[in-house]
């Protein structure tokens, strides 16, 4: 006798209709991912044996393309969208998204850390997934930084503590800290860095030339002026000038 297979304990959606399909656009994400969301695919076929999932990967032409199938009724049912674009903003507040806080279980919201579940909410609700998620950090070279009699128990725990850490190395030291503004998404680092509101609530007015974001912005001006930071590498748009600076010591 052939034992009858145990329920596949990823399927968590039960009675999904035979001979299903699914239409799923990505933005960018080929050939790089061919062969990771291939294998994705391949494990969703495994819980949901039958369901067809129909992929297209749209790239310079993404939200012409997209904008045109919901035109046109034909949507796709996943969007991999950016979020730095505005683009779930955007869709979720004409309504051509599923909010997705009452549809998802609990189990599968805590899989992701509560900031990144809670990236993005439109009216308190969230609409996305998240995909990935690019995370800044800060590298220490011991080679400089153990020169300053500090341990990695005094480094900085909030921003507003980086200018007394920067005058400190370049004091005991004769280096400079190169630390970098996210140039190419300015008012994200307001946000995250400052507690900076960047809209009215009612969205129809800009707010980001607040006290606060004035502040914020100010204690860079400051570690220019003082001359502990690299300015070059503060406001370049490439990752590699700083990591190339740090590589070499």
């Amino acid at each position: 006798m052939t034992a009858t297979p145990a329920p596949n304990p990823e399927a968590v959606i039960q009675g999904v209709e035979a001979n299903a399909e699914i239409g799923f656009w990505t933005f960018w994400q080929s050939p790089t991912f061919d062969q990771y969301i291939k294998d994705t695919i391949a494990r969703f076929n495994q819980a949901y044996p039958g369901v067809t999932v129909n992929w297209e990967d749209h790239q310079a032409t993404f939200q012409d393309d997209l904008k045109a199938s919901f035109a046109a009724g034909n949507a796709p049912d996943v969007i991999n969208l950016s979020v730095s674009e505005g683009w779930v903003s955007d869709y979720a507040s004409q309504g051509l998204l599923l909010p997705l806080d009452e549809q998802v279980p609990q189990s599968v919201k805590d899989l992701y850390f509560p900031g990144l579940w809670n990236e993005q909410l439109i009216d308190g609700v969230n609409y996305q997934f998240p995909w990935y998620q690019g995370i800044n950090v800060y590298l220490i070279n011991h080679q400089i930084f153990d020169q300053t009699g500090l341990t990695i128990d005094d480094f900085p725990k909030n921003w507003t503590e980086l200018p007394a850490l920067c005058a400190t190395i370049k004091e005991k030291t004769g280096t400079l800290c190169d630390i970098r503004l996210t140039v190419n998404d300015l008012i994200s680092q307001m946000v995250y860095e400052g507690n900076v509101k960047p809209i009215s609530d009612d969205g129809t007015s800009f707010t980001f030339d607040s006290a606060d974001a004035v502040a914020w912005l100010q204690q860079y001006v400051d570690m220019v002026m003082a001359g502990t930071v690299d300015k070059t590498v503060l406001v370049t748009d490439q990752d590699r000038v700083g990591l190339d600076l740090f590589t070499s010591g």
